[in-house]
């Protein structure tokens, strides 16, 4: 299977970065699916982002 690895930087003032990358992996994949059929979303599955790491900046990496 081949894949794509993205880098995002992010702004998340409730400072949960691992929900913020799993909404953008999702979102960014295959779209919400909160009110697709159970069948659905098995077989949606294998196309889901992953998130492989998240690291917050330290404070004096912060960009504006």
């Amino acid at each position: 299977m081949s894949g794509i690895i993205a880098t995002y930087l992010i702004h998340d003032d409730s400072h949960n970065l691992e929900k913020k990358a799993e909404q953008i992996a999702l979102g960014l994949t295959i779209g919400s699916w909160t009110h697709l059929p159970h069948l659905l979303q098995e077989q949606l599955k294998q196309h889901k982002g992953n998130v492989i790491h998240v690291e917050e900046l330290a404070e004096h990496e912060h960009t504006n």
